[in-house]
C-alpha cells in the first residue's frame, strides 16, 4: 500500500515513469482485492499510454469500483475520478461517464456526492 500510495504521488506530475511499467499495473489491477490498493490504482491507471483494449479494460473495471455498493467510499470516490480522467481524452465517453454520476449521485453519500458535483462542474 504504501509503494502504491509513493508511485501515485510521484506519477501525478511525471506520468512517464508508469511507462516501463504498464504490463505489470494492468495485471495488479486484475487481481486487486485490497482497497488500499484498489484507491491508488484506480487513480494510477488512466496516467498510461492506453491501446484500445487496455483502455478498455480500464474503463470496465473503473465503472465497475465506480458503481459496486460495496467497494469501500474511497474507492469509489477514486475509480469516478479515474473515469474523469479517462474522459478528458475520450471525448465521446461523457454520456456514460454522465450515466455513472447519476446513479452514483442517487445514493446520498456525501463524499460520493461532492466527487460527482465537482466533476460535473470540470466537464460539463
Amino acid at each position: 500500500m504504501r509503494c502504491a500510495d509513493a508511485i501515485e504521488k510521484i506519477t501525478s506530475k511525471t506520468p512517464g515513469y508508469l511507462a516501463k511499467h504498464k504490463t505489470e499495473i494492468l495485471e495488479l489491477c486484475k487481481n486487486a482485492r485490497h482497497k488500499e490498493l484498489q484507491w491508488h490504482l484506480a487513480l494510477v491507471l488512466p496516467r498510461l499510454a492506453l491501446s484500445g483494449n487496455e483502455f478498455k479494460f480500464a474503463w470496465r473495471l473503473l465503472s465497475t469500483w465506480a458503481t459496486d455498493t460495496h467497494e469501500s467510499k474511497i474507492v469509489r470516490v477514486n475509480a469516478i475520478t479515474g473515469l474523469a480522467a479517462l474522459t478528458h481524452d475520450e471525448s465521446f465517453l461523457k454520456a456514460q461517464l454522465y450515466n455513472i454520476l447519476e446513479k452514483v449521485g442517487t445514493e446520498n453519500i456525501p463524499s460520493l456526492n461532492a466527487r460527482v458535483r465537482k466533476i460535473k462542474n470540470e466537464i460539463y
